[in-house]
């Protein structure tokens, strides 16, 4: 794939990750994000996960890890 892909596949998630006011689809999409951010980081190693779940446009609360919030 090429960055011009991975910023296509950005732009759809952040288009159902701004629907979360009128359905919580927060969770789904991230997890989805997550998933697709692997899979593209295996393909390309200077794949930079960060940016691309920045570019989902999803709130980094659904991207937090719950062990840390309980320490």
């Amino acid at each position: 794939m090429t960055k011009k892909d991975y910023e296509a596949v950005a732009r759809t998630l952040a288009r159902f990750s701004n629907l979360q006011a009128q359905v919580e689809v927060g969770a789904a999409t991230a997890a989805i994000a997550d998933s697709l951010a692997n899979i593209f980081k295996l393909d390309n190693p200077r794949f930079n996960r960060d940016r691309f779940l920045a570019a989902c446009d999803i709130p980094a609360r659904y991207f937090e890890n719950p062990k840390q919030e309980a320490a």
